[in-house]
């Protein structure tokens, strides 16, 4: 077992947060603390995070696991563990909760 397959472990297949979710802008905390953000989770563990400012764009690309509730992410370019609890509601909302934040997300058709 690779040391990466120890400390990320298996990825749930079927998880039903794979996919892109964008920040619901209908929510102020979610303006507030994580802004204009796309996120992609890949079936292959990769989470694509892009934060959008006006015309820029910065692409973050993570690896990411699950245990329990929450996701666990590490990017590569700067290996830091993150842990952020996180809840589906009717397959379209999700809930992350990080460091004191909590933001809304709604799922790309």
């Amino acid at each position: 077992m690779s040391f990466i397959s120890k400390i990320f472990g298996k990825k749930e297949l079927d998880s039903p947060l794979f996919g892109t979710w964008f920040s619901d802008f209908n929510d102020e905390k979610t303006k507030a603390g994580f802004g204009n953000v796309k996120m992609t989770f890949t079936k292959d563990g990769k989470l694509i995070y892009e934060i959008r400012e006006g015309d820029k764009r910065q692409i973050i690309t993570m690896i990411y696991s699950f245990e329990g509730n929450s996701i666990i992410t590490d990017q590569p370019s700067h290996p830091r563990i993150e842990k952020t609890e996180y809840l589906i509601i009717n397959e379209n909302a999700l809930i992350l909760k990080l460091n004191g934040e909590e933001g809304c997300f709604i799922k790309d058709k």
